[in-house]
């Protein structure tokens, strides 16, 4: 750090990381990846309501979504609820900005909730992720994908929507007692 400038970051000459040995290059491309998730994030202390994604190929269940979720906890009332029929478009706004909450369904015509949360794996997502399957009752690949360090959990449908706010209230570390009466 200089006296002109906060960052921490040092200008390095061109072409410096292409010169460094291959162990170097893992870790600097790893810490570049991370300045850039931090730097995509807001600053710490500022409020803003929620944003939850939720991808379904079913218009029944964006309905449900569309209903339950503000009503389930009171911090939720001003979430920013983006519904996606269409897993791609879904993956799209997924590309652009990270939520805090996902809530995907398994089978999807286009692209599959594996193939979404494998993505997400490759990216080090880090938000929750909430997989919706009534295919895999024993979500042997979200587990899988839990123990490889995603940040996943399955809700079996159909289910009650009492376990749909548990599931969410785990995701998001939400204390028990901040949800809405059941």
């Amino acid at each position: 750090m200089n006296e002109t400038n906060n960052s921490a970051l040092v200008p390095r000459a061109p072409g410096a990381l292409e010169k460094a040995e291959p162990g170097a290059k893992r870790i600097l491309s790893g810490m570049v990846a991370d300045t850039l998730a931090l730097a995509k994030k807001e600053p710490f202390g500022i409020s803003r309501p929620l944003r939850i994604v939720v991808l379904n190929d079913e218009p029944i269940v964006l309905d449900m979504m569309r209903l339950i979720i503000p009503y389930s906890f009171e911090s939720f009332k001003d979430a920013k609820l983006l519904l996606f029929q269409d897993s791609v478009k879904g993956w799209e706004e997924l590309s652009l900005r990270n939520p805090d909450l996902l809530i995907t369904d398994d089978m999807m015509p286009t692209l599959l909730g594996q193939e979404i949360c494998e993505r997400l794996l490759e990216r080090k997502a880090g938000y929750p992720i909430i997989v919706m399957s009534g295919y895999d009752p024993e979500g042997l690949w979200v587990r899988e994908y839990a123990i490889r360090g995603l940040n996943v959990k399955l809700l079996t449908v159909p289910f009650l929507v009492a376990t749909f706010q548990k599931v969410v209230a785990a995701s998001l570390n939400i204390p028990p007692d901040k949800n809405r009466e059941q």
